[in-house]
């Protein structure tokens, strides 16, 4: 679901996109802060460290190889998207921005893998099968 609003956002018309971010950047210019760093360094960054971190988090791998599909996931994903922008006459295609979003990427994969060392691996929750059928039967009223 975020590889494909990720998707969505960078392949649409470049001032669609503009358009719609006009409630995040409008406030930010207002207290000095530029499109450029605002759109694309920072949000190169922001809208790619969800994946990173599902995408570790969802790897049944070892530790650290969950980081790297995180990282990868991401890379590959920018990597495909920049290909297309070549192709749209809309949008421009960036090294910068292929960086910045496998960056992103590296981040949200970083916070999987903090958060698992935390908790020791473990699963978020354990569902347990019940064996016997008096398990399922609801109590006499």
């Amino acid at each position: 679901m975020i590889s494909l609003w990720l998707l969505w956002m960078t392949l649409r018309p470049a001032p669609e996109v503009a358009g719609n971010l006009q409630p995040l950047t409008v406030p930010a210019a207002e207290h000095g802060v530029s499109y450029h760093w605002f759109i694309d360094i920072a949000g190169n960054i922001a809208v790619f460290i969800p994946l990173g971190c599902c995408a570790a988090l969802a790897c049944d791998a070892p530790f650290w190889q969950r980081g790297a599909v995180g990282v990868l996931s991401g890379a590959v994903l920018s990597l495909g998207i920049e290909l297309a922008q070549l192709l749209l006459p809309s949008r421009v295609s960036s090294w910068e921005d292929w960086g910045l979003n496998t960056l992103g990427t590296g981040i949200g994969a970083g916070l999987a893998l903090g958060v698992l060392a935390i908790r020791g691996s473990r699963p978020a929750f354990t569902i347990k099968s019940k064996t016997k059928k008096e398990h399922y039967d609801r109590p006499n009223d």
